[in-house]
């Protein structure tokens, strides 16, 4: 096999090859480390899509990321080399690689994104690097074979990276390090009242997508200047500090009257609030449209029909609707079907919204159901609300008065 002689469209980015689509036909790829005397460090965004051919990728050393939908429907795939360099694997990186028996994650890798190996349906093992910082919980979803997970930490590291435990994951996760807790032995463990989320150890900024500054990627590497100042955490103020994590506000009095979603939202980052507002503005913004919130979410309803939902996971705003997901390309929405699930069987639709590009994305689609699928029409005397204020809480935890829409 000629290593560097595949058909690639690619862009430059700061100096940066960003491989946006493989055109070749070839079934052994091996990306290469240069192209046109700019380095590779990023596989982008569908780049290999729908590749039915290629069974074996090998990803040279110095790619940082491999984007959303990268190998997706990758369907003939049974290996994947992945390099040291590779910070991040994001959503559905390699959803519905039905081929794909087993891959490795090595220590550099800090984020797998939302549903990264969904429907990965022969995938029978993984080992997962002790750097992690965010396993999302959907990232296995529908992976039901899969029976080996073999990660390189401790039973304590992954009692924090997990703030709660995935139905795909068997029922013992192999430890390479076992020294912290003594007998245990499995996602069994714990519990999410245990653990608070990975990402409110480290902010959202410490890990940004490779893109927005490929220079900069080496600062990631020492993640203990990310912890909190204790000095400076000594001398604050006596008074009532805001909550830091979910687990401290579900056993704050202060919130007693919020339900969990709410709650979720009280620690989220802005960006998740923002899209919260943004989305329900938009539905409620239709005549005859109320909403009611629950602990799993907040439930649109149209009369008695249920016509949207919104939750929230680990910081990551999602989207359901009561539109068919086999009538939308999942390469511009990025969504995945919950029909399965009864609680979803109206609103099958789902989408995460873990970016502005995804909310750009999102709200033409709430029009195109509203006016198009159910034909209603907007209501011009609602005034929009800042909903995102009513759950940004100030340093020392408190909240705006509560207020009906």
């Amino acid at each position: 096999m000629s290593e560097y002689t595949f058909v690639y469209q690619y862009t430059i980015v700061d100096g940066h090859a960003v491989i946006i689509r493989y055109l070749g036909s070839e079934t052994d790829v091996c990306v290469p480390p240069v192209l046109d005397g700019y380095p590779v460090t990023y596989v982008g965004e569908n780049a290999f899509y729908g590749c039915g051919l290629v069974t074996h990728v090998i990803l040279p050393d110095g790619v940082v990321g491999i984007g959303s939908g990268a190998f997706g429907r990758c369907t003939a795939l049974t290996a994947v080399t992945i390099p040291e360099s590779v910070k991040r694997v994001e959503s559905a990186a390699f959803a519905g690689c039905n081929a794909l028996a087993e891959i490795t994650l090595p220590d550099s890798v800090q984020v797998v994104g939302a549903f990264a190996f969904r429907n990965c349906t022969q995938l029978r093992a993984i080992t997962l690097g002790h750097g992690l910082v965010r396993l999302t919980p959907t990232a296995f979803a529908g992976c039901n074979a899969l029976a080996e997970v073999h990660y390189r930490g401790t039973p304590e590291e992954w009692h924090r990276l997990m703030p709660q435990e995935i139905a795909e994951l068997p029922d013992a996760i192999v430890f390479e390090q076992t020294d912290a807790i003594d007998g245990c032995t499995g996602t069994d463990a714990h519990t999410g009242a245990e653990a608070s989320a990975a990402e409110d150890d480290v902010s959202a900024d410490e890990i940004a997508d490779p893109l927005d500054n490929l220079d900069d990627l080496d600062d990631l590497d020492d993640l203990d200047d990310l912890d909190l100042d204790e000095d400076r955490a000594a001398e604050a103020s006596s008074a009532p500090t805001r909550p830091h994590d979910l687990a401290a506000v579900m056993n704050d009095p202060r919130y007693n009257a919020y339900t969990d979603f709410e709650k979720k939202l009280l620690v989220a980052h802005d960006f998740p609030r923002k899209c919260y507002s943004d989305v329900k503005n938009r539905l409620l913004g239709y005549t005859r449209v109320e909403s009611g919130i629950a602990n799993l979410g907040e439930t649109f309803k149209q009369g008695n029909k249920i016509i949207a939902r919104i939750t929230l996971n680990n910081d990551v705003l999602c989207l359901h609707l009561c539109l068919d997901p086999t009538a939308y390309d999942p390469r511009r929405y990025h969504h995945y079907s919950m029909a399965k699930y009864a609680a979803y069987s109206e609103v099958p639709f789902a989408m995460d919204i873990e970016d502005a590009a995804a909310l750009e994305v999102a709200l033409p689609l709430i029009d195109e159901m509203m006016r198009v699928r159910l034909l209603v029409l907007p209501d011009k005397k609602r005034t929009p609300l800042d909903y995102a204020a009513l759950y940004t809480m100030d340093e020392h935890g408190n909240l705006p008065p509560r207020r009906e829409d």
